[in-house]
């Protein structure tokens, strides 16, 4: 069953944006750290972290509980444990304490005065001032929002309205107090240091000191009542005593652990249904079914580690969370019962320094994260929530999995070692939920490093020295031939039949029969002194070769075994035995450990000290990115180019989302009036959003159709307005439709500022803006329309933080939108990420544009230009030159030698304007050229394929009319678009065609868009310039430039029915 988005019901989401938005306002809060530009706004936060004790949790029913801790840490999970979601909140304080109700109001309280609230059980949390800076150890929260907080000092708390505001009561003592408990709105106890503990029967108008048979010296830890009468306190040395009779008198308990009572610190203690359960010091937890006779579980009984919170439910079920310890450090665990005796980690409880190995990410919404401990972590929700798993080797030692490979979402491989044992590998074909032993060539597995599966029955996997490889999905392992006795660290397959390893020193091992055999190529010269750990491997052309690998790693000092400090390298090479070269790196660039290439141009690199290097030109420049660790980065995995992970030897793992999607902004001839009738607005440059494109759909599967919920946006803009058009299909329209945009006017990567903005309205046409005269000033309408609703909105510079708007300014955009009514109603889309304001990975942008069209590789996302060179030379005219990083055009004696083809693929709205005028350029490296050399551009007239297209053939086995696709009327159209005379020896310079004949003759005939060619037309000489495939600066790439004019919409045909009066637009696309 697939998991359900974190936040689940248009209401929640509601909630959250008015929460987040307050909260943002009274504090800006930065984004965080931005990958580089050219990836459009997209960023890398952590989903995740191991570190940091869990100090207390708190169950709002049986499925739902929330856990807080150690530097900000909060968990919640919706399904009973199965699958958790963490944040850090603001400001990373400890947090000792949390209360929940059953209506999703939940406090937690912490170090220096710390106090959160949120109303829906922590999808979004704000900071709340309290009267004090003392440390509150406990909360108690009532139905009602009535809440109480204790803590240093003698201090409590009240809040009369769910933690917003609150105020002191006196609590007559100035010692610590560690719990608070409220039976009702009047009767509550609190306890804490040298025996204390206090009762009020007012609300705490009043307290009132209770005697005890605590020791005087022991502070008591641990608070608890069922009813009025019966109730429990324990704490310091495993004191531990009964009441029932409210407090009246006092019975000792006694804890049974083996032979002798319980000595150690009691921390927490729950009884619900018949079933009790306490936790302390040492890892002591003990169970009873009566409430008086108590028995420590010492099978999950150890020294090492503190059991901070507990928790009873339904009389047979039991939590039990805190941290595996030392002096130095914790690592969080939570722990579930089913009988109350068997206690199993749900999540955490890998041990003190739980490592994270190596990740998969076979789909944008499911990965995997694989580690030390036997641990496996599975996300279904692209990163929001994490099911934690467990896997022993079937030598009964702890697993240390190293490496996971997932051709599909439920097919997995996961390879490594048992600790002192031999290696392993297991499968799953149920996407975790079990884990099946697959079998050695030989009598056992050698400790292995990494498993890769081409596709689910091609397999290799790597040990020291030996390769393996499987044709049968493991069904039957074979251990390949290899050459040298160097291990073999980490697999990368271009194809089924070749690839490469990293073999850590001095070079790679590569393979051309699928893994059969392994050859050993090592160039001394080149990589004398390296150690590689990290290795990546593409097939750019797709035909089964090997065109482009990459090395990563640092200068080793073998007889240290360790790497020299800031010695990071990357070697590439063009394929299987090419000694390649060294790739530019900034400096003092730390060891490497892990590379992957989103594709040719694209690709990421991570190493120590969280070091993030990012490309968009294949490696000839790498660029540092802030990341959001400072661990060890040990692998990363994308799915495309929008959603990635990485794993870190802190236990983290980071996610990537990105890039954000852009709202192109054009102008329009004629003005725009704001009255909820779009006949106004010309056509062309929408963007569509439904549930199979949003970024996150809030509510439960199944999710709604286009028909039910989608949306085309628009936007355009005067130099004192932003207009934006939002068309809605909804097939039931009601009060609880809602629209909500949110607008970082100056996309400064900051929200709370005077240039930011929440808008919402409603299709009744309620309209909030975050004040009243923001409402004014922001012109709004509502309309309806025959698939929907129709919002318009005109939005004031200066409410953006703008004197002006102008081109090229950039306005951060993110959208919720809700349907409230009829088979939809319940569902959210959102346009990026998987919330609206607070702390988003990924925004949008609206992108203010001057009604020009550039299309360049590399450049705003645009990825749809190709382009070659066919030449009479180099393997008499049959070399291939799809994938060179240059063009060359070449003409003498009256005929030409080269000629070059591009193409660009037109976007969809370019249906909708007046082409005025568009121009190719090239950008010129080199020439050598007659004083008269002119280059003509032409139309094409046939399809190539730039991976097969050489001087004689357009395509394999479709040859060129005449070769160099030089036959008029057949290659191309003979009626030149635009002849340029040639300067003498242009060299790093542009070119510029004009080719509006063509991209108008496109526009109306889009079949037909074969591309350019240019060709020499007198004189004689050459030009050498930049191809779309170029590795350096994108921005000299070739480039398509148009500018056009939007055109208005038609004029409605008039019908009979007389209450017709607006233009209705199809909103879907076919």
């Amino acid at each position: 069953m697939k998991t359900h988005r974190f936040l689940l019901s248009a209401l929640a989401l509601l909630l959250l944006l008015l929460t987040a938005f307050s909260a943002a306002q009274a504090a800006p809060q930065a984004r965080p750290p931005s990958s580089p530009a050219a990836l459009g706004g997209g960023s890398w936060t952590r989903v995740w972290r191991s570190s940091g004790a869990v100090f207390d949790l708190a169950c709002a029913d049986a499925a739902t509980c929330i856990a807080v801790g150690e530097k900000g840490l909060f968990l919640i999970t919706r399904d009973s444990g199965v699958a958790w979601h963490q944040e850090i909140l603001d400001g990373e304080p400890d947090l000792f304490g949390v209360s929940v109700n059953s209506r999703g109001l939940a406090l937690a309280v912490g170090a220096q005065g710390a106090v959160f609230r949120t109303e829906d059980y922590g999808s979004a949390w704000e900071a709340a001032t309290a009267p004090t800076q003392a440390s509150l150890h406990d909360a108690w929260v009532l139905e009602d929002g009535r809440a109480w907080a204790v803590g240093d000092g003698g201090v409590i708390l009240h809040s009369e309205n769910g933690g917003r505001t609150w105020r002191t009561q006196a609590s007559g003592v100035e010692l610590p107090l560690y719990a608070v408990q409220f039976l009702d709105a009047q009767t509550g106890y609190a306890a804490g240091e040298k025996g204390t503990l206090l009762k009020t029967l007012d609300g705490g108008a009043s307290w009132m000191p209770v005697a005890n048979a605590f020791p005087g010296w022991a502070r008591i830890r641990a608070l608890h009542f069922t009813d009025a009468d019966h109730g429990f306190i324990a704490g310091q040395a495993g004191h531990f005593y009964r009441t029932e009779d409210g407090g009246e008198t006092w019975t000792t308990i006694t804890v049974r652990q083996g032979d002798g009572a319980l000595a150690s610190d009691i921390l927490s203690v729950h009884l619900q249904d018949g079933l009790g359960v306490l936790g302390g010091a040492k890892g002591v937890i003990a169970t009873s079914q009566d409430g008086e006779h108590w028995t420590v579980q010492t099978a999950i009984s150890q020294d090492a580690r503190d059991v901070h919170a507990v928790l009873s439910q339904g009389g047979t079920d039991a939590w039990a969370a805190g941290a595996v310890k030392d002096a130095d450090s914790a690592a969080f665990f939570i722990s579930r019962s089913r009988d109350a005796i068997a206690f199993e980690p749900v999540v955490g409880d890998y041990g003190l320094h739980p490592m994270l190995h190596e990740a998969a990410a076979p789909s944008p919404d499911v990965a995997y994260i694989v580690g030390s401990g036997g641990a496996i972590a599975k996300t279904a929700d692209g990163g929001e929530t994490w099911q934690w798993r467990r896997i022993q080797s079937r030598f009964d030692a702890e697993a240390v999995i190293t490496g996971v490979s997932c051709p599909t979402v439920d097919d997995c491989w996961i390879a490594g070692q048992a600790a002192h044992n031999p290696g392993f590998l297991y499968v799953t074909h149920d996407g975790g939920d079990s884990w099946q032993w697959q079998d050695p060539p030989g009598v056992q597995w050698p400790w292995l490093y990494d498993v890769e599966m081409v596709d689910g029955m091609h397999g290799q996997a790597a040990a020291n020295p030996y390769m393996f490889y499987t044709e049968d999905g493991g069904a039957t392992w074979r251990q390949s031939a290899v050459e040298g006795g160097t291990a073999n660290v980490e697999i990368a397959m271009a194809s089924l039949s070749e690839g490469w390893t990293a073999q850590r020193n001095l070079g790679h091992r590569f393979t051309t029969n699928g893994g059969k055999t392994w050859q050993r190529y090592m160039p001394y010269d080149e990589h004398a002194g390296l150690f590689f750990f990290g290795v990546e491997a593409l097939d750019v052309n797709h035909d089964g070769g090997l065109d482009m690998g990459w090395l990563t790693g640092c200068e080793w000092i073998k007889s240290e075994e360790r790497c020299v400090s800031n010695t990071g390298v990357v070697f590439f090479a063009a394929e299987n035995q090419d000694p390649g070269y060294a790739q530019s790196l900034p400096p003092d660039t730390p060891p490497l450990y892990t590379i992957t290439m989103l594709d040719a141009r694209r690709g990421w690199i991570g190493g120590e000290g969280g070091a993030l290097l990012y490309t968009d030109t294949g490696g000839a420049a790498w660029r540092a990115v802030e990341a959001p660790t400072a661990a060890l980065i040990t692998d990363i995995a994308f799915y495309q180019d929008k959603i990635g992970f990485a794993a870190t030897y802190a236990g983290e793992i980071l996610r990537f989302r990105g890039p954000g999607r852009n709202l192109d902004s054009f102008t329009q001839s004629t003005p725009i009036s704001v009255d909820g009738d779009i006949v106004d607005w010309h056509v062309g440059g929408e963007f569509y959003l439904d549930a199979a494109n949003a970024g996150a759909v809030l509510g439960n599967e199944p999710y709604p159709t286009p028909d039910q919920l989608s949306a085309n946006l628009y936007s355009r803009w005067t130099e004192d307005t932003l207009y934006i058009l939002a068309e809605i299909a909804d097939d039931v329209v009601g009060a609880g439709d809602h629209l909500a945009l949110a607008l970082d006017g100056l996309n400064d990567d900051v929200w709370g500022h005077d240039d930011d903005i929440l808008l919402s309205i409603t299709a009744d046409g309620d309209f909030d803006a975050g004040s009243p005269e923001a409402n004014a000033a922001i012109a709004h309408a509502v309309g309806r329309s025959e698939t929907g609703w129709i919002v318009e909105l005109g939005v004031p510079a200066s409410w953006l933080g703008r004197d002006a708007l102008a081109p090229d300014a950039s306005i951060g955009l993110n959208m919720a939108l809700t349907d409230g009514d009829g088979p939809g109603a319940g569902h959210t889309l959102l346009l990026e990420d998987r919330r609206l304001l607070g702390d988003p990975a990924v925004w949008g942008a609206i992108r203010v544009t001057n009604n020009t069209l550039a299309l360049q590789n590399g450049r705003q996302d645009y990825e749809g230009a190709t382009d070659t060179f066919l030449t009479i030379w180099g393997e008499d005219g049959h070399t291939v030159h799809g994938d060179d990083e240059s063009l060359q055009t070449i003409f003498g004696w009256g005929q030409d030698y080269s000629t070059i083809l591009l193409r660009f693929d037109l976007p969809p709205f370019i249906d909708n304007v007046t082409v005025d005028r568009a121009q190719l350029a090239l950008y010129v490296i080199a020439s050598r050229t007659d004083a008269n050399y002119r280059i003509g551009a032409f139309r094409l007239l046939r399809p190539w394929n730039p991976n097969a297209a050489n001087w004689h053939q357009a395509d394999a086995g479709a040859s060129w009319g005449k070769a160099g696709a030089l036959q008029p009327g057949v290659d191309y159209d003979p009626q030149a678009l635009d002849i340029l005379p040639i300067s003498s020896n242009p060299h790093n310079a542009w070119l510029m065609w004009d080719v509006s004949d063509a991209v108008a003759y496109w526009r109306d005939h889009p079949d037909e868009n074969y591309g350019i060619l240019l060709k020499g037309l007198s004189d004689q000489r050459y030009i050498t310039a930049y191809s779309s495939d170029y590795n350096g600066e994108p921005g000299q790439r070739p480039k398509l430039m148009v500018d056009f004019t939007l055109n208005p919409r038609p004029t409605p045909t008039p019908t009979p029915t007389p209450e017709q009066r607006m233009l209705y637009l199809p909103l879907f696309r076919k």
